[in-house]
């Protein structure tokens, strides 16, 4: 809580899990871990497999104990956060597959009021200006971005797909009840990619709600040419961030309301 990191450089060489939850601030957090207001500046993190400008991995899980017996037990399973954190425009973030400018996966936990400024490569695939892949849990697990952004300073990059916001969101077919939510998020970031998409590159049951992206043909560059580009993950497109109407602004915060007073709003 409350760090700036400057002139950081973090290379993931491998180990125990290879080159896989690498992080300038963490590498993997769950247990109901919370990463909150922390800044990258000037700051570079390279790994291969979920990276993250500041978590590599966050989430939710069940947590186990033993009882006095020995037999195993469950526990309530403890949210975890990362919330209220910033990448600089002079940072980059870069691996193989699932790359965020502040997370590279969000598995079951809360992403909140983060703000990217940094470029994000994945050489492999699957790219985001917030998070590398977002999906639900487990039976009672939501995974949730809320309220972030990725400036226009930020540029996305995929060798297959990427997104402003996400670069692919999951709903866990294992598990129904669950979603993958994606609410209250701003993209002005430049897209580039074989399969690029303002707020989310790959979406597969994803709910989103009251987003805006700029969606300039400029500023989303499709390197496959059999891709068509499709602008339907977010609830706002606009070619310029000033297009936005005040009916529109309206309908945008009367949409958060009604997620705020909501029980999916577990954050």
């Amino acid at each position: 809580e409350n760090l700036t990191f400057n002139d950081a450089v973090v290379y993931n060489k491998g180990g125990n899990y290879g080159e896989t939850y690498t992080g300038i601030i963490i590498g993997r957090c769950w247990d109901g871990s919370h990463v909150n207001n922390c800044h990258i500046t000037n700051s570079s993190v390279l790994g291969k497999d979920e990276v993250g400008g500041i978590v590599g991995r966050v989430y939710r899980r069940t947590i186990k104990t033993n009882t006095p017996d020995g037999q195993p037990q469950n526990l309530m399973e403890r949210m975890a956060y990362v919330t209220y954190c910033t990448t600089d425009n002079n940072s980059v973030v870069k691996g193989e597959k699932m790359i965020g400018g502040i997370v590279g996966m969000n598995y079951g936990a809360i992403v909140g009021q983060c703000v990217n400024n940094a470029d994000v490569f994945a050489t492999t695939d699957i790219a985001g200006g917030i998070a590398g892949y977002s999906r639900s849990y487990t039976a009672k697990s939501d995974g949730y971005i809320i309220g972030c952004k990725s400036s226009a300073d930020a540029t996305i990059t995929s060798d297959v797909y990427a997104g402003g916001i996400v670069g692919q969101v999951y709903q866990d077919t294992k598990h129904y009840y669950t979603r993958s939510w994606v609410v209250g998020c701003v993209s002005e970031s430049k897209i580039v990619a074989a399969k690029p998409a303002t707020m989310i590159g790959y979406s597969s049951n994803a709910t989103v709600t009251a987003c805006w992206a700029v969606k300039n043909g400029a500023n989303v560059i499709a390197n496959d040419a059999k891709y068509t580009y499709i602008n339907n993950e977010a609830s706002f497109q606009y070619d310029a961030a000033t297009d936005a109407t005040q009916d529109d602004i309206n309908a945008m915060n009367a949409a958060i309301e009604a997620f705020n007073a909501s029980p999916d709003n577990i954050s």
